[in-house]
């Protein structure tokens, strides 16, 4: 057979094997960001309901000092009443991100603030990862961990 076949077969096993639920980790990157960046406006713009829908309906919190939330619908329960509150990110950095088929995960720092609308502000560093999933065709956030890093 011609070289040319060999190649062509070779190149489509590797396609198949390295993509899954038609995700390539090209194309699949450039949806993750932009996804992360809907995810830290939405945050900027206090759009609870908006970031709320890029969690998958099963995810999982786990915050710093605080029990773990399972389920989006149980966060959207338990952030009523916090329309008096304002919870912002600043400054944040990522530090490691990849995406293996319908799976990435991201690593990032940064400061936030979550207080009254009538106080100043309260910035603390912080770090977190989060892991995606695909879920219905689009990337939502299926794992949050977040710890604060103590003063430097």
């Amino acid at each position: 057979m011609k070289l040319s076949f060999w190649i062509v077969l070779v190149s489509g096993l590797f396609i198949i094997v390295s993509c899954r639920d038609d995700i390539c980790p090209e194309s699949g990157m450039k949806e993750l960001e932009e996804t992360i960046a809907d995810f830290y406006r939405f945050i900027e713009n206090q759009d609870t309901d908006s970031r709320l829908n890029l969690m998958a309906g099963d995810v999982i919190l786990l915050p710093d000092n605080y029990a773990e939330i399972r389920g989006r619908e149980k966060l959207r329960k338990g952030l009523k009443g916090s329309e008096n509150y304002i919870f912002r990110i600043r400054n944040r950095e990522i530090i490691d991100m990849a995406v293996r088929g319908n799976t990435a995960y991201t690593v990032n720092k940064y400061e936030y603030t979550y207080h009254h609308k009538d106080d100043t502000a309260d910035w603390k560093p912080t770090k977190n990862v989060h892991l995606w999933i695909i879920e219905n065709g689009k990337w939502k956030l299926k794992l949050d961990i977040w710890n604060n890093n103590p003063e430097q």
